[in-house]
C-alpha cells in the first residue's frame, strides 16, 4: 500500500511539471506556475491541485470519465478562479444528446472517409448507387464504420442543472470550462455553448478504434509547423495500429464546411502528453477499472479498497495528525480491510431485507412478473442467484462506453435473489414507438443502435477470454436453457458443441452438417444478447436507454444478430433495421440457428 501512495505522490509531482512544460502558450504556462505557487510549498495543497487539474482537465477528454468527482475546492486555489467556476456553472447551455445532424456533415465534408486511414463509411457507401460512389471517389475503397468524434466531449454540458445550488454535475462543469478558459484560451461560451458543441470545429470523423484510441487519450495531433490542417499522429503503444508518426493534412469538401479547430486539437494533444508523461493515463486507467478489479467486492458493486483510496484523499485534505489520517493509516491494513469487506456485505444483506419486505408488500400498478413499480418514478427488478448479475453488467458497460443506461440507484444480493433498484427510464419502448417515428428518425435511432453495438464490439477483453458472462461467469440464454444458466466454454468450438448437445430432439442424422456448417473462428466480442425493441427505449428519435442485460457477455460476434432477429410483432423495416445497426453479414448464422430452433421443442 505504501508503494502504491509513493507512486501516487509522483504522478501528482510529474503532472505540475509537465502542465507548464506542455502548456499550449505562455498564458497557459504562467496560469498553472501562479497556481503552484499559491500553495506556498504545502505538499498537501500542490497535491490536492495536481489532481484537481487531474479531475478536471485531464479526465474532460476522456470518454470513460469515471463517476463525476465531488465538488472541490482549497486553498491553493484563487478567487478569481473560483469566480470562473462560478460564472461557467451558471452561463453554460446543456449541450443537446442528438448529434446526428452534425455525424452526417463531417461526413460530407471529410469525403465520407475516416480522417486518418482514409477508409470509407461503410453505411454511407451501402446507401450510394456505383455512379454516388464514383462522384465521391470512394467506389473500390475499403470500408469501415465510423463515428463522429468529439474533441471537448459534450458529455461534459449534459444534465446541467445551474438552478440547484451545488447541482455535482453543474460544479463540475464549472470547473471545467473555467480551466480550458484560462488554461487554452478558448472562448468556452462563444465557441462549445449549447448546440455549438455540436460544431464541426469540435469532432472529426474517425473508425471506430481509433476513436476509441482518441477517446483514451491514446491517439493526438501534433500540428505541423507552417501548414495548415496537417498533424502528425501519435498513438500510444499503437499495437500496430498506425505507423508512428503518420502525417495527415485535413481537406475540406466543402467550403462550408469547418475544419477541426487546431487549437482544440493543440490543447488535447498537450494533455495526451501529460497524462502519458505524468502517470495519470495509467492511473485513471486502473480507476476507471476499480469495479471489476478490486479484490474486495461487495456483492452491491461497492469496494473496501475503494473507501480506502477515498479515505486517503480525505487525509490529505485534511492534513497529518487529524482523525482521518489515523483512519486512512489503520484501514490500509489487510485485516482492516477484511473488516470493511464484512460491513459491505452486511449492508448488502440489509439492502437485501428492504427490497424484499417491498417486492413482497408494495406492489403496484405497473409492476409485471419480477419487476415492480413503486413510487416516485422507480422500479425494483428481481433476478434468481442462478443467473448472472445484470447490475454488474450494466456498472461494466457504463464504465466503457457512452451507451445510455437505466440509472441504479442501489443494488444488492440476498435471499436468493438479485435485487436491483433503478430509476425509471423517461421514454417509451422502440416497440411501441416504431410505428409512429418518421423515416427520419428511424435512420437516427438505427445509426445511434449501430454506434453503440460498435461500443460494446470494442471493449477490450479479458486476458483470459471465454464465452461466458462477466467475469467468466456461466452463460444464460432462454433459448438454450432457460432460466438455466450453461458455460462458460474456452472455444467458440465448445459454445458450438454444447448447442448440439442440447439439441436432443432434433434429427441426429442431420446434427452432422450443420456442425460442420458452424464457424469456430470468429471473433469473441462484448454482446447485449437480448437487443430487442422492447429493450430499447426512445424519445422522439434518440436512444435514451438500453435495458435487459442479464444476458450480456462474450459471445460469438454473430450471436447478438441472431439474438436480435428472434422478434415479434415488428414490420420489415425492423428487419432490415437488425441488418444496419449489426454491422457484418450473419445469415448463414442466422438460417443454422433458425433451423434448429424451429424444430426443437424446449431445448433451443
Amino acid at each position: 500500500m505504501e508503494a502504491g501512495n509513493n507512486e501516487r505522490l509522483l504522478m501528482w509531482a510529474r503532472c505540475l511539471g509537465h502542465l507548464i512544460q506542455e502548456a499550449p502558450d505562455t498564458a497557459a504556462r504562467t496560469s498553472v506556475a501562479e497556481e503552484i505557487n499559491r500553495c506556498n510549498g504545502d505538499r498537501v495543497q500542490m497535491n490536492l491541485l495536481a489532481e484537481f487539474y487531474i479531475n478536471y482537465l485531464i479526465r474532460l477528454f476522456r470518454q470513460d470519465k469515471g463517476r463525476t468527482p465531488t465538488p472541490s475546492t482549497h486553498s491553493s486555489r484563487s478567487g478569481s478562479f473560483d469566480e470562473q467556476r462560478s460564472l461557467f456553472g451558471a452561463a453554460v447551455e446543456p449541450a443537446p444528446k442528438d448529434h446526428t445532424t452534425a455525424k452526417h456533415s463531417a461526413l460530407r465534408r471529410d469525403g465520407y472517409r475516416c480522417m486518418v486511414t482514409g477508409m470509407a463509411d461503410l453505411l454511407a457507401t451501402e446507401q450510394m448507387t456505383d455512379a454516388e460512389q464514383q462522384r465521391h471517389n470512394v467506389a473500390g475503397l475499403l470500408v469501415v464504420t465510423t463515428n463522429y468524434c468529439h474533441i471537448f466531449p459534450p458529455s461534459s454540458n449534459w444534465d446541467l442543472k445551474p438552478e440547484e445550488n451545488g447541482h455535482p454535475k453543474t460544479h463540475y462543469s464549472g470547473n471545467i470550462w473555467g480551466i480550458v478558459n484560462s488554461f487554452a484560451n478558448i472562448s468556452v461560451l462563444d465557441e462549445l455553448d449549447g448546440e455549438n458543441m455540436h460544431r464541426l470545429s469540435n469532432g472529426l470523423t474517425l473508425q471506430v478504434d481509433l476513436r476509441i484510441l482518441f477517446d483514451a487519450l491514446k491517439l493526438w495531433f501534433e500540428e505541423v509547423p507552417n501548414q495548415p490542417h496537417t498533424y502528425d499522429v501519435h498513438t500510444f503503444r499503437p499495437h500496430g495500429l498506425l505507423p508512428r508518426p503518420r502525417r495527415v493534412t485535413f481537406r475540406s469538401t466543402n467550403p462550408a464546411l469547418e475544419l477541426p479547430d487546431p487549437k482544440y486539437l493543440k490543447l488535447h494533444a498537450a494533455v495526451c502528453r501529460v497524462a502519458h508523461m505524468s502517470g495519470a493515463a495509467r492511473y485513471l486507467d486502473l480507476h476507471g477499472r476499480e469495479v471489476e478489479k478490486r479484490k474486495f467486492m461487495a456483492h452491491d458493486g461497492s469496494s473496501a479498497e475503494l473507501l480506502d483510496s477515498r479515505l486517503h484523499r480525505r487525509a490529505l485534505q485534511r492534513g497529518n495528525g487529524t482523525m482521518f489520517s489515523l483512519i486512512y493509516k489503520y484501514v490500509s491494513q489487510p485485516a482492516a480491510l477484511i473488516v470493511i469487506n464484512t460491513f459491505l456485505r452486511a449492508k448488502s444483506f440489509l439492502l437485501s431485507l428492504i427490497f424484499e419486505s417491498i417486492s413482497t408488500f408494495l406492489v403496484m400498478r405497473g409492476s409485471y412478473g419480477r419487476v415492480q413499480s413503486l413510487p416516485f418514478g422507480h422500479f425494483l427488478k428481481l433476478s434468481e442467484l442462478t443467473v448472472p448479475e445484470e447490475a454488474k453488467a450494466i456498472r461494466f458497460v457504463a464504465a466503457h462506453t457512452s451507451i445510455p443506461l437505466p440509472r441504479i440507484v442501489a443494488s444488492s444480493t440476498g435471499f436468493w435473489n438479485h435485487y436491483m433498484f433503478m430509476k425509471r427510464v423517461d421514454g417509451e419502448t422502440l416497440e411501441c414507438a416504431w410505428g409512429m417515428l418518421s423515416p427520419e428518425q428511424r435512420s437516427n435511432v438505427v445509426e445511434q443502435l449501430r454506434t453503440m453495438v460498435g461500443q460494446l464490439r470494442s471493449i477490450p477483453a479479458p486476458q483470459h477470454l471465454q464465452i461466458s458472462a462477466l467475469e467468466n461467469a456461466p452463460c444464460l440464454d432462454g433459448r438454450v436453457a432457460g432460466r438455466r444458466t450453461f458455460g462458460p466454454f474456452n472455444t467458440v468450438a465448445e459454445f458450438h458443441d454444447h448447442i448440439l448437445e442440447v439439441s436432443k430432439y432434433y434429427d441426429e442424422r442431420n446434427l452432422d452438417t450443420i456442425r460442420s456448417q458452424m464457424s469456430d473462428d470468429c471473433r469473441v466480442v462484448f454482446t447485449h444478447g437480448d437487443l430487442a425493441p422492447r429493450n430499447i427505449f426512445v424519445k422522439g428519435g434518440t436512444v435514451v436507454a438500453i435495458i435487459d442485460w442479464e444476458h450480456a457477455g462474450w459471445y460469438p460476434e454473430y450471436w447478438e444478430y441472431v439474438k436480435a432477429k428472434y422478434t415479434h410483432d415488428m414490420d420489415e423495416d425492423w428487419d432490415q433495421a437488425i441488418r444496419d445497426m449489426i454491422p457484418g453479414d450473419y445469415e448463414k448464422e442466422w438460417k443454422l440457428d433458425k433451423n434448429l430452433s424451429d424444430r426443437i421443442v424446449g431445448a433451443l
